[in-house]
């Protein structure tokens, strides 16, 4: 039984290995800075994981759980709550276009709740769905092409905000198994 492992471990070790090939499975975690024009909303979108699956070549489907922290500002000596922390769920596909040099495009879809207040001055409770687009490159760091490093460039859309465009950075190291 041994030798047996032993063999298994030789060749899943030397064996060629590509990210972008159907049936394999990544685990991603990175952090995004997001921002518009004025500056004025920028934030560090709290860390984010995902899970994702190549269901064809250069083609990968993912789940994400990502969290934003909250942001207060003190004016006048009183606090103001400008974002609460949130965690949110989401769901994407991203496309290599040209994966022997790693550059992909994608989208994210993630549900949001927040809280608006109505004309009687109650808060209700909505919910939708943000957009994000992202355009980035992938690049191995080692490991025999298992360990990915992704800076990306994206576009959000909140729902919430109508008519609201904000862009930034984002990092990511993927592990593909």
């Amino acid at each position: 039984m041994k030798n047996l492992t032993f063999i298994f471990a030789i060749i899943f070790a030397t064996s060629s290995f590509s990210q972008f090939d159907q049936g394999t499975l990544t685990f991603g975690a990175g952090q995004m800075f997001t921002t518009t024009a004025s500056f004025e909303n920028s934030m560090f979108e709290g860390p984010a994981a995902d899970v994702s699956y190549f269901v064809t070549d250069g083609v990968m489907v993912s789940l994400s759980v990502n969290g934003n922290n909250e942001v207060t500002e003190t004016i006048n000596g009183e606090d103001y709550v400008l974002y609460e922390a949130s965690m949110n769920w989401s769901a994407g596909v991203r496309y290599y276009v040209l994966p022997d040099d790693g550059l992909f495009a994608g989208i994210q879809a993630t549900k949001v709740e927040w809280e608006e207040m109505d004309s009687d001055g109650d808060y209700i409770e909505e919910t939708g769905t943000d957009l994000m687009f992202n355009v980035g490159l992938s690049k191995e760091l080692g490991f025999d092409g298992k360990l990915w490093f992704e800076p990306a460039l994206n576009i959000y859309m909140p729902t919430n905000s109508e008519g609201l465009l904000m862009y930034g950075l984002g990092a990511t190291f993927r592990f593909a198994f």
